[in-house]
């Protein structure tokens, strides 16, 4: 099961065009959601939410998550507890 004492680590991700070169980072604690984001070399702004459930949480931390990649970020976690293999065939599709 989950071990409560490691929550997940924040979950980063990378913008890049003509114009920016940006970050997007964003971690979920229980009810709580926590952003941060800015310019690529900076600290960035932050931003919280505190909602009432766990579930609420969860619908807006996949709810931006989802924006995100719409927009084109790319994801640059590095999390080792991912089990995927770094590079899967479909990295340079779409």
């Amino acid at each position: 099961g989950p071990n409560l004492e490691n929550p997940m680590p924040p979950r980063r991700f990378h913008f890049q065009d003509a114009k920016s070169d940006k970050f997007w980072e964003i971690e979920r604690d229980g009810s709580t959601v926590h952003v941060r984001y800015g310019r690529s070399g900076t600290a960035g702004q932050s931003k919280l939410w505190t909602f009432d459930t766990e579930s609420q949480a969860i619908r807006e931390y996949d709810k931006r998550l989802a924006e995100k990649l719409r927009e084109g970020y790319a994801e640059t976690t590095t999390a080792t507890t991912r089990a995927e293999p770094t590079s899967s065939p479909d990295s340079n599709g779409n």
